[in-house]
């Protein structure tokens, strides 16, 4: 019996690279391989940035690339998530009807192992969201309010990836000098 397969098209910044590989980790633990293309995977999921129009622009335009290419044929199932999540399902719904599941990225976590393609450099991330509001910014918006990660669970993660031999290591948060202090 041939295994299920998924493919991740990424949009954005290294937070968004480092939400990928948890999603990968997600689904290489429920028995999912990855695909070496999005033409043949049974599952397509597109993290998408929303930070400049720009890259909203990119992620419709790949997504409406992607239903003209599986037009007439056996299509895989659409999974719709990162920071433009947070226009809303209805609204996304009805700009990109061929997505099947939106998935809010703040629901992808800190607990799932992430499946690294760099095998010396990796993204690790302490803290989630935002709690600055900044006027000309979207981020508490799309990722929601500041959440860190504990001193605990970021160590176990560091000495992992020490023991399997990263030398690089990048803490990741969209305001790491804030980490801890939402608590």
């Amino acid at each position: 019996m041939k295994k299920k397969s998924y493919y991740i098209h990424t949009f954005g910044c290294q937070s968004n690279k480092s939400d990928s590989e948890r999603i990968a980790g997600d689904y290489e633990a429920r028995g999912y391989v990855e695909a070496k293309s999005w033409h043949d995977c049974d599952e397509l999921v597109v993290n998408t940035c929303a930070v400049r129009q720009r890259a909203e622009d990119r992620a419709r335009g790949f997504l409406y690339n992607a239903m003209v290419y599986f037009k007439g044929i056996e299509r895989p199932k659409i999974i719709l998530t990162g920071c433009m999540v947070h226009h809303g399902n209805e609204k996304l719904y009805e700009m990109m009807p061929m997505v099947d599941e939106i998935l809010p990225i703040n629901e992808v976590g800190f607990n799932q192992a992430a499946i690294r393609k760099d095998q010396k450099h990796a993204w690790l991330p302490i803290s989630t969201g935002c709690n600055s509001f900044c006027t000309y910014c979207i981020v508490p918006y799309s990722r929601g309010r500041e959440k860190s990660r504990s001193m605990e669970s970021i160590m176990e993660e560091v000495q992992s990836l020490v023991e399997k031999g990263y030398s690089e290591i990048t803490l990741l948060g969209m305001n790491v000098n804030s980490w801890g202090l939402e608590k």
